[in-house]
């Protein structure tokens, strides 16, 4: 996370996503990042359908 400040030990609430070329969320790409398993399909889809975490909230820091 870039130019975020937070600490070391919160706890964010998210989503995984994916933008298709409209940059638009595409839940099929996702599904299919979650699904790679195989070295060689993780490392395409990782070019080819790049992940960006989209927090919602802080939910709490661990003690």
């Amino acid at each position: 996370m870039k130019n975020i400040n937070l600490p070391s030990d919160c706890i964010l609430d998210g989503k995984m996503i994916v933008l298709d070329e409209q940059a638009k969320l595409c839940f099929k790409s996702v599904m299919q990042r979650f699904q790679a398993r195989k070295e060689k399909a993780v490392k395409r889809l990782t070019k080819s359908s790049p992940v960006h975490f989209v927090a919602f909230g802080v939910l709490g820091e661990v003690d």
